[in-house]
Order: structure tokens, then C-alpha cells, then sequence
């Protein structure tokens, strides 16, 4: 694989998996749950989809 091929593979990638976080964040705001994350001083933050889809969630 070449190194151009690597690239446009990884940028695929990531394009899936923040489509993938974005369809999870908004079934989980339909139903009112939340999502668990770290800041970044390590601490575990539970918050509400919703906020995240609002960007009202700093980290």
C-alpha cells in the first residue's frame, strides 16, 4: 500500500467514525441518555447527548 493509498484509507476512516459518533449521539439524545467521556485531566464526565449535539459540553 502506498503511502497516498495509507492516507486516503485513514481519511476514510475517520470520516466513518464521525458519522458513526454523530448517528450514536443523536439515538441516544432521542432517548434522554447519556454518554461517559475523560477531560482532560483524566476525570470520568457523564453528560447528556443532547448537550454534546448542542455543543454545550467543554473538553
Amino acid at each position: 500500500m502506498s503511502n497516498q493509498e495509507a492516507e486516503a484509507f485513514i481519511k476514510k476512516l475517520d470520516e466513518g467514525l464521525a458519522i458513526a459518533e454523530q448517528e450514536m449521539l443523536r439515538d441516544k439524545a432521542s432517548r434522554g441518555e447519556s454518554v461517559v467521556y475523560s477531560d482532560s485531566q483524566g476525570n470520568i464526565k457523564h453528560v447528556l447527548a443532547s448537550d454534546v449535539l448542542a455543543g454545550r459540553v467543554l473538553g
